[in-house]
C-alpha cells in the first residue's frame, strides 16, 4: 500500500487536532499539583509513552471504522467519491481487519495504563458515532462526546492516585471545552453537503435546520467551549495566570466566530480556510497551556 493511500485511510491531516489538544491537556494535567506531585519520572515517562501509542491506535480505530461504516454514504457524495474506500484503493475487508486490529492493540495498551474500562467506552462510542448522523441531528455532538472523553481518559490515567472531585469536575469541563471546538467545527464541515444530506436523509444540523441556524448554533457551541474553559480555571482555583494565559484561546476563538459570522453572508464554505482557523484553535489551546505550565514552574 503506497504511503498517500494509508494516510488518506487514517485522515491524517486531522489527526493533528487530536495531537495538539491532547498535548494540551497532558501539559495541563501536569501544571497541577496534585498530578504532578505523585508521579515520579520513570512512571510519568512510562504514561506518556504507553499514552502515546494508545493514542495513535484509537484514532487510527475511530478514523477507519468511520469511514468503514460511511463508505456507501461517501460513494453517493460527489465530494466524498474519491475517498479510499469509495474509490476501492483499499478493499473493505482489509479496512475492516485494519480496525479490528487497531483497536484490540488499543485496548490491550489501555489494560497496561489501568483503563480499560475507559477505553472500552471510547471504542464503543467510536463506533456508535457514525451510526448517530443516521437517526439524530445530535451526531455532532457525539464527536464532541469521543474527544471530552479522551480528555476525561488523559487526566484520569496521569492521576495516579485518583481523582479528587474538583479535578474530576475539571476534567470534565476542560474535555466538554475541547469536545464542543469539535462539535462547532463539525457542524460547519457538514455545510459542505446540505442538500447531500437532505437528500439521502443523514441527519446534520444543516441538513435539519438550513445554514443560518446551524452557524448560529455552531457559533452557540464555541462560545460555551470557551465559559467550560475558563470555568475550569475556577473550579480549580488555578490563579490569574490561568486566566491571564486563557486569553491565547479566547483571541482565536473570537477571530473564528468572526469567521463564522462572515460565512453566513456568503454562498461559499472554504473548508481549507476553516480547517486552518480551528487548526489555531487547537494550537492556542496548546501555548495557553504552555504559558500557564511555566508561569507555575
Amino acid at each position: 500500500m503506497k504511503l498517500n493511500i494509508f494516510l488518506s485511510l487514517v485522515n491524517f491531516k486531522y489527526s493533528i487536532f487530536a495531537i495538539l489538544f491532547l498535548s494540551a491537556s497532558t501539559i495541563f494535567a501536569f501544571s497541577l499539583p496534585e498530578i504532578s506531585q505523585h508521579l515520579s519520572v520513570k512512571v510519568g515517562l512510562r504514561i506518556l509513552v504507553l499514552g502515546a501509542v494508545a493514542f495513535i491506535f484509537a484514532r487510527t480505530t475511530g478514523i477507519v471504522v468511520n469511514q468503514c461504516i460511511d463508505w456507501l454514504i461517501d460513494k453517493k457524495n460527489s465530494r466524498t467519491l474519491k475517498r479510499v474506500l469509495p474509490a476501492n484503493l483499499v478493499s473493505l475487508n482489509f479496512a475492516w481487519t485494519f480496525f479490528l486490529v487497531c483497536g484490540f492493540i488499543f485496548l490491550v495498551l489501555c489494560i497496561m495504563l489501568g483503563i480499560f474500562s475507559l477505553g472500552l467506552a471510547s471504542l464503543i462510542l467510536m463506533i456508535v458515532y457514525p451510526y448517530m448522523k443516521r437517526f439524530t441531528f445530535l451526531c455532532h455532538w457525539g464527536l464532541g462526546l469521543v474527544y471530552a472523553l479522551a480528555i476525561f481518559t488523559n487526566f484520569f490515567v496521569l492521576a495516579i492516585t485518583g481523582l479528587s472531585t474538583s479535578l474530576r469536575l475539571l476534567a470534565i469541563l476542560w474535555g466538554g471545552s475541547v469536545g464542543l471546538v469539535i462539535t462547532a467545527n463539525d457542524i460547519i464541515y457538514a455545510l459542505q453537503d446540505i442538500e447531500f444530506d437532505r437528500k439521502e436523509g443523514v441527519f446534520s444540523i444543516p441538513a435539519c435546520y438550513g445554514k443560518k441556524k446551524a452557524i448560529k448554533i455552531a457559533q452557540l457551541s464555541l462560545s460555551v467551549s470557551y465559559l467550560f474553559y475558563i470555568s475550569s480555571g475556577f473550579i480549580g482555583s488555578l490563579g490569574k495566570t490561568f486566566y491571564i494565559s486563557a486569553l491565547i484561546p479566547l483571541i482565536m476563538i473570537i477571530k473564528v466566530l468572526r469567521m463564522y459570522s462572515n460565512l453566513d453572508k456568503t454562498n461559499q464554505e472554504e473548508d481549507g480556510e476553516f480547517f486552518w482557523a480551528n487548526m489555531g484553535i487547537a494550537l492556542s489551546f496548546l501555548v495557553s497551556m504552555i504559558v500557564f505550565w511555566i508561569s507555575n514552574l
